[in-house]
Parts: structure tokens; sequence; C-alpha cells
């Protein structure tokens, strides 16, 4: 076996833990590809994100460190020294990044709160794999992060990360300089699908297309778009709802678009596998497979339940792990990959890290994890410039004076899950911007649900539950007198997570928490 072996990182946007074939959902055909992915490798049940938005989801992979730690802690809201690049991608036989993306131009302009301290992350996984042990580093579509890459394409490049067939022409382009160069690769490919807007909803429209393409031109598929439809779609009555919403034909007509993007991805990694394969690095290639958070609606995308932070990484190493593996035992943070491929590539994991490796659960079905709970968090949805510049002192009150600052931490364990809303009063609400238009909140008090409406609102300052009885967080056990033991235990590990890696919330934690932990 190759002593390091290549490496393929694909991620997915928006992705519920429970919308493919094999973890659980029953639509057909949904997923073939990822399914005979997971068949031929290791399906890890339980493994949470660092944060529940995506630029900050994948900062923490890139760098193994939690949000508050790195510095970017919502979108626009990014880290000052590792992340501002001198200069672009190093392969010039790539297009390089187009002058016109704006996503490229606003990160590289981009600063954390004016409050933010000093970041100890001194270099990036591509960087460090690059650096130390010689890997041809490729990115496809999507990173909070612009160094350390040789080989790079953007979402202008992929149809808008939609499209199937560029993927895997992109990645046979990247496979055969890679070979070119002798090197092992690090590539991290993300599929856009299934983030909003999904393939049929009525929001995809051509201005919105025309909007996210930055005004370039572009050639269309026959329906108009840069990328195609999905091959295969789905009508209402087929849609299973997740446990955190009501089942009903509102639901299912909102979500149906969700699970035909669904799809898409998984035609996606399909053309990505065909690429690998024609290549012939397949048997020494590892490849990892996860998402960067839940579905992009309320109690999923922005929350702290399982909806919103559970995602269930998919291994295949040929030779080291054996085909049909599944981890219904372990859990493992997202945060850890970095750690773990570091490893698996024999670099030595900085000291800056806060992740840990998981490699032994790879190479021994009876090694520990670990972790016995994950820590996830949230701060920001968006900070802009002006937002920093009225309040450039962190307070305790900040989320009062500032909407898009809501405050959340959350310990995770198998069975359990623990949620501290920092920012929930009775009276400060969950913003427009993380909600999706407040789809959910809509379709909840038109169907009679005004108790749940309410509660998506304003939340409650602490929460806790049985996920593996409720797994969609319906009943709050917070005040349970039986659970009390576990419900202690669950904020004195929370608490002291937050004091060892100086979390600007913690002050205000022990303050709420306080009596709960003398």
């Amino acid at each position: 076996m190759n002593r390091r072996p290549n490496i393929l990182f694909i991620t997915a946007d928006d992705l519920g833990y429970d919308s493919l074939a094999c973890t659980g959902c029953p639509l057909p055909d949904i997923s073939p590809n990822l399914d005979r992915l997971a068949s031929e490798g290791l399906l890890i049940d339980h493994c949470h994100i660092a944060t529940p938005i995506c630029g900050p989801s994948r900062a923490a992979w890139i760098t193994g460190t939690w949000p508050h730690r790195n510095g970017m802690m919502g979108h626009y809201n990014q880290p000052p020294k590792w992340f501002v690049a001198s200069s672009g991608p190093t392969d010039a036989s790539r297009e390089a990044m187009r002058p016109e993306d704006r996503y490229y131009k606003a990160y590289l302009n981009q600063q954390p709160p004016l409050w933010f301290g000093p970041t100890p992350v001194t270099a990036t996984v591509p960087e460090l794999l690059r650096s130390e042990s010689g890997y041809y580093t490729g990115l496809v579509c999507k990173s909070p992060d612009p160094r350390g890459w040789d080989f790079e394409a953007t979402h202008l490049d992929t149809g808008l990360g939609r499209d199937p067939s560029k993927y895997e022409q992109i990645t046979t382009r990247f496979l055969r300089s890679a070979l070119e160069q002798n090197k092992p690769f690090f590539l991290h490919v993300n599929s856009m699908d299934p983030h909003e807007y999904w393939a049929g909803q009525f929001r995809e429209t051509r201005a919105w297309i025309d909007m996210m393409m930055g005004g370039t031109t572009y050639e269309t598929y026959p329906n108009g778009k840069p990328y195609p439809d999905p091959a295969v779609t789905y009508s209402n009555d087929q849609i299973p709802v997740p446990p955190c919403w009501p089942d009903n034909d509102a639901m299912r007509e909102d979500l149906r678009p969700y699970f035909n993007s669904v799809h898409r991805l998984d035609e996606t990694v399909g053309g990505i596998l065909r690429a690998l394969d024609a290549s012939g690095q397949t048997q020494s290639t590892l490849i990892l497979f996860c998402a960067d958070h839940g579905i992009g609606r309320a109690f999923a995308k922005w929350s702290m339940y399982p909806m919103g932070t559970r995602t269930s990484p998919i291994v295949r190493w040929p030779g080291v792990i054996h085909a049909g593996r599944r981890d219904r035992q372990s859990i493992v943070s997202a945060i850890d990959i970095a750690a773990t491929l570091l490893e698996a590539a024999g670099v030595a994991v900085p000291g800056f890290m806060d992740a840990k490796s998981f490699l032994s659960l790879l190479k021994d079905p009876r090694a520990s994890s670990p972790r016995d709970k994950v820590f996830t968090c949230f701060n920001y949805m968006n900070n802009y410039p002006e937002h920093d510049a009225r309040y450039p002192t962190y307070a305790r009150d900040l989320p009062s004076k500032f909407d898009n600052y809501r405050p959340m931490r959350a310990m995770h364990s198998t069975r359990y899950t623990y949620v501290w809303n920092g920012w929930a009063d009775g009276r400060n609400q969950i913003p427009e911007e993380m909600s999706s238009h407040q789809v959910i909140r809509h379709i909840l008090r038109a169907t009679g649900h005004h108790d749940r409406a309410d509660f998506e609102t304003f939340r409650a300052r602490e929460e806790f539950y049985d996920t593996a009885n409720d797994p969609g967080c319906l009943a709050n056990l917070i005040q349970d007198p039986a659970l009390a033991p576990q419900i202690d235990q669950f904020r004195r590990e929370l608490l002291n997570i937050m004091e060892q890696t100086n979390d600007q919330e913690a002050g205000n934690y022990r303050v709420d928490a306080g009596s709960a932990l003398s």
C-alpha cells in the first residue's frame, strides 16, 4: 500500500444526515453512487460539524479548529492572518480564478469582528499536505481559504456547482495533472447541491442564476440553465418529512425540490468516481464524503439540533477499510477530519489544532473514538463591516443590539443533545436571514402548529433532548428531574471546552449555568 494515499475529500452543501438511502431515506434511486461508496467502505453514523453554516463549517474542516479560535464565525466574517492570500492558485495551466468572481473578491477584503483577538492558526490542511508531504492539491468549488491549492475550479466552472458532467471533466483534468507531477494528490470537491435554490424550486429563476454567475455569459442546457435538471425527480406523495417538522402536504411540497437536488448531488459524485476509476488510481485513493450541515430550513441549518449539525461520513480506503462496515457506536467531530487526513498522509498534526484524529477507527473496528461527546457552536449569520464599526467591542448584550449575532452552543452524544441559546430571552428572535424566508415558520402557522412556530422564533435558554427516541427534538427535557445528573454532566463538559478554547461566550455561559454547576 502506498504510504501516502491519494485523498479525495467530497463534500455536499446543506445535506440532511438522513437524506441518503444508506442513512435511511426511503426514496427510490435517491443515492446509488453514495450507497455504493458506503457499501465499499465505512459509514460512521454519528459525526457533528463545528457549526451549521457553510463558510465557518468549512473553515473548521480546513484548519482543524473551532470558529471562535480561527476567526471565521459567520459569513463576511473572516480570519485575519491565515486567510488572506498574497497570490492566487499556483497552477499556471489552470484558468486563473476569474476576477469577476465576486465571492473570491469579497473574501479577500473581509476581516473577523473587530473585537476578535489573535488566532493560533498558522497553516491549513492543503498547505501542510503540500509542504510537508509533497501532495499536489486541488479545490473544486467552494472553500473559505484560497491558500494552499495548486489547482482550482470555481462555481463558475461547475455550473453553479450543479453540473455532474463538469465535475467529471474537471476531476479528470486535475487527476491528469497530478499524474504528470508524479505526486500523490489531495482533491477537495464540493457539490453545491442540495443548497438552495433547489432543482425546480420556484425561486430558481433566470434572474437568480444570472446573479450567481456574476454577470458572466454562459452556455445553457435545454432547460435554459447552466446545469442540467436531475435525472430522477420525485412527486409530493413520495417525499419523507424529517421528524423535526410536521408531516403534511405543505412540508412535502416544500421539500420535494430538495430531494430532487439530493439525487443530482449523487449524480455529481458518480461523475467524480468515474473520473477516478478512469485514471487508474482508485485502489490507492482514500475517499471521504460528508456534508457541511443540514437542510437549509429552520430546526436544521442554523440550529444546534442534530438535523442541523449531524452528518454521516462515508470513508472508502481500499486495502485498509473492510467493505460494508457501519459504526453506530462512535462519535466524531467534523473538525477531526483535518487531523485524520494529515495522519493518513504521514503529516504531524500541528499543536494549534483542536482536531483529534480518528484514523484508528478507520483501520480497526475495535478501536475507540477519541471523543464521547462533540461540541458544536453558532455565532454569526452575517457580520458586515458596518456592523463591526457600530459594535467594535464584544459585550454580553450584543445579541440584543445585532440580530445576526445569535450565540448558541451544544454538546452531543450518540444518545443526547444539550443546547444553550445565549441570545434567547423571550424578546430576541431568530432573524429573517437565519430562516430561508421563514418558510418553516409560515408553514407551521398556516397548518395550526402555532406553539412550534413560536418556539422556532424565540427558542429556550436551555434545551435537552433524548435524540435516540426523539430525533426531531420535539420534547425539551431540560426540567426532567430524572435526567438532572446527565444534564449537569453535559453542562460541565460544555463549560470546560468553552473555557479551554477561550470561547468569548464562556463567561456568559458560566453565569447562566452557574447555579447548576456549583
